[in-house]
């Protein structure tokens, strides 16, 4: 059978998804079992709108697609280290990004499913403002996260391969700060860890 939510393939009987956390047994809990239901759309767009409104009481990121329907957004907590939480559309939710403490200024920041298991930890390579994250995902440190001197041009490659799996290109106006966000199309990492560093970079850069 497949998940109702993500549309992956599942065990027979199991109440979880392997993949994106949702509960799929249970009372009232539709099962998908003869063909895989399509995907909530903001982990299946490969082309997508990152927007923060600046007058907003919250730091809180929006999601759209290229018409500007809604896909998700974060909840932001009032917490130090940030965390956030990312809902799609239907108010499912997707993944949380939070931080640790790791010496002095620095942080890692956990990207977790939607049952707390961490997909990926992102370390600041040098201070508070760094430019340059390494992303770590099953214990491997194989992905690097960059932007630009002045932060308006973020890029997700592997640290191997060089190979390219997201890029985000940001515009800054006098109410929004947009980042239009591109996802190689068949890349090899998770969407919604990829999803998860953006919101990252643009926290430090939503200026």
């Amino acid at each position: 059978m497949f998940c109702p939510r993500c549309g992956r393939p599942i065990d027979e009987g199991a109440q979880f998804c392997p993949s994106c956390g949702f509960a799929v047994s249970g009372p009232g809990t539709p099962l998908a079992s003869s063909a895989s239901p399509s995907p909530p759309l903001l982990l299946a767009a490969s082309r997508l709108v990152l927007v923060y409104d600046k007058l907003s009481m919250m730091a809180n990121f929006q999601f759209q697609d290229a018409t500007g329907r809604l896909l998700g957004t974060t909840m932001g907590e009032v917490a130090f280290p940030l965390k956030y939480t990312l809902v799609d559309d239907r108010q499912q939710v997707v993944l949380s990004l939070d931080a640790t403490r790791v010496r002095g200024l620095l942080y890692d920041y956990l990207i977790h499913d939607a049952t707390g298991r961490v997909l990926a930890s992102i370390h600041q390579e040098s201070s508070f403002m760094s430019r340059k994250y390494q992303m770590s995902v099953n214990g491997q440190a194989d992905w690097l996260l960059t932007t630009d001197a002045s932060g308006y041009h973020y890029e997700i490659r592997s640290a191997p391969g060089g190979v390219v799996v997201a890029t985000g290109q940001r515009k800054p106006a006098l109410r929004t700060s947009t980042t239009q966000l591109e996802i190689t199309e068949g890349q090899p990492l998770d969407h919604r860890i990829i999803l998860g560093a953006m919101i990252l970079l643009c926290y430090f850069t939503r200026k």
